[in-house]
C-alpha cells in the first residue's frame, strides 16, 4: 500500500506550505496541501504541528489527518478495481477533505507539564521488542512522578516544561540525595542511594524525551545532567549458612516460616524475587534419557521474557511438598525484606561485614552484621555463587 508523507516545501524559512508526497511505483507524486505553518512548530518525527503554543495547530493537523484517511481509502478503491494512483486523485482527494474539513476547530488548551505526565502514566506503551512495558515499570514511572511532585512542594517552584533545564534537574538530583522523604519507602533520612537517583532521573529523561517528540519545548541543557550507577555491597550465604536456615525451626510464626522457605526457593535456582516467588507444581517437568527421568523447574522469567531450565535440587523438592506443590503468596518485597533481616538475626548471621553506603550522595564505610544486609535479592545473587 502507498503511504503519504508530509513535508515541508521551504524548511528553513519563517512559513512554509506543507506538502504531500507519495509514490506509485518508483514515480513520486508531490502536491500541496494547502496548509501552511510557522517553521519552528513543525514536528519533522510525528509529521504534525506541535500543539504546544500553537493555536493553529489543532486545525492544520486535523486537516492533515482527515487528507491521509481519505487518501488511504481512495487508494484501496483504485487498487480494487487495479488502477494507478494519479497526481489529480490527489489533488481531488485534498480539494474535496479541505471543503470538509474546518481547517480552524476551536484550539484546545496546550498541556501543562503534570497533565502530561498525567497522560504519559496512562497510555499503554512497549518496549523496544513490541511488547507491552509491565505494571513494574508503570511503578517506577510513578515513583519519579511523585518524588518530582514532593520537589516541587518542597522547593515552591512551578515546574512546566520550560523550567526543567540543567539547573533545575541538578537541584533536583541533590534533593533526591539529601531529602527525608515520605513517599514509596524512601524513608531513610540518609537519602536516596545513587542507583536510585541515576534510575530516577533516567526514568524523567524518557517522559521528558517523550515530549518533545510530541512537539513540546524543553530546554536542551537538561542533556547534559548525569548521574552515574554505582557498585553496592551485596553478601552471598555458604551452603552451612543456608542448612542452617533450612533447618531452623520457625512452626510458631507463620510469617517468618513462609519467608524463609521461598527465600530458600530463590537460593536453590538463582531466579529473581519476581519469578522465585511464584513457583508452583505447573512449572514442574520431566527430562528424559533413557531410563534415567530426573525434574526441573520450566519458567518463564517476568524481566526478560525467556524460558529457562533449572535443576530442581533437595532443598527445593522438599519445600514443594511441604506446600503441595502450591507456594504460599509472598508478600510484598519490602515487608520479605524486613522479615528476613528478623530471621538473619534470629538464626545468628552475627559476622561483620564491610559495607559502601551512601549518606546524602557521600561514600562512606561502615561495618554492619550480616542480618542487616539479607534481601530478597541475597537469594539470587547465594544461588549463582554457589552454583
Amino acid at each position: 500500500m502507498s503511504k503519504i508523507n508530509y513535508y515541508l516545501l521551504r524548511s528553513k524559512k519563517e512559513h512554509s506550505l506543507i506538502y504531500i508526497s507519495t509514490y506509485v511505483g518508483s514515480v513520486e507524486i508531490q502536491v500541496s496541501t494547502g496548509e501552511s505553518v510557522e517553521v519552528k512548530y513543525w514536528n519533522n518525527k510525528t509529521k504534525r504541528v506541535a500543539t504546544k503554543g500553537y493555536q493553529k495547530a489543532n486545525g492544520i493537523n486535523s486537516v492533515l489527518d482527515s487528507i491521509e484517511s481519505a487518501f488511504n481509502k481512495q487508494h484501496n478503491i483504485l487498487k480494487a478495481n487495479a488502477k494507478a494512483l494519479t497526481k489529480d486523485d490527489v489533488k481531488n482527494i485534498i480539494t474535496a477533505t479541505r471543503n470538509q474539513t474546518d481547517p480552524t476547530p476551536p484550539e484546545s488548551v496546550p498541556l501543562t507539564f503534570w497533565q502530561y505526565f498525567d497522560e504519559f502514566l496512562t497510555k499503554e506503551r512497549f518496549t523496544k521488542d513490541g511488547l507491552p512495558i509491565k505494571k513494574q515499570s508503570y511503578n517506577a514511572y510513578f515513583q519519579t512522578y511523585q518524588r518530582l511532585k514532593d520537589f516541587e512542594k518542597a522547593k515552591k517552584i512551578k515546574i512546566e516544561f520550560d523550567v526543567l533545564d540543567k539547573s533545575t534537574l541538578e537541584k533536583f538530583v541533590s534533593f533526591l540525595y539529601r531529602k527525608h522523604n515520605d513517599n514509596f519507602n524512601d524513608k531513610d533520612k540518609k537519602g536516596l542511594t545513587p542507583n536510585t537517583v541515576a534510575l530516577t532521573i533516567r526514568r524523567l529523561k524518557t517522559v521528558i524525551g517523550n515530549a518533545i517528540d510530541d512537539g513540546f519545548t524543553v530546554p536542551s541543557s537538561h542533556r547534559k545532567v548525569k548521574v552515574s550507577s554505582v557498585e553496592t555491597t551485596e553478601i552471598a550465604l555458604t551452603e552451612n549458612e543456608l542448612m542452617a536456615l533450612y533447618h531452623l525451626d520457625l512452626s510458631n510464626n507463620s510469617n517468618y516460616d513462609k519467608v524463609r522457605d521461598l527465600f530458600l526457593i530463590g537460593c536453590y535456582t538463582a531466579l529473581r524475587f519476581s519469578d522465585y516467588s511464584k513457583v508452583n507444581y505447573s512449572n514442574v517437568k520431566q527430562w528424559h534419557k533413557g531410563t534415567d527421568v530426573r525434574n526441573y523447574l520450566s519458567i518463564t522469567t517476568e524481566k526478560t521474557n525467556q524460558t529457562v531450565a533449572i535443576p530442581i535440587l533437595p532443598v527445593v523438592d522438599s519445600i514443594l511438598k511441604k506446600y503441595k506443590g502450591q507456594l504460599p503468596k509472598p508478600y510484598p518485597n519490602q515487608v520479605m525484606n524486613r522479615y528476613l533481616k528478623e530471621i538473619g538475626k534470629i538464626v545468628g548471621f552475627d559476622a561483620d561485614v564491610k559495607v559502601t553506603e551512601y549518606e546524602k550522595g557521600q561514600r562512606v564505610e561502615n561495618n554492619v552484621s550480616q542480618w542487616q544486609k539479607l534481601s530478597t535479592h541475597t537469594a539470587r545473587r547465594t544461588g549463582a555463587t554457589l552454583m
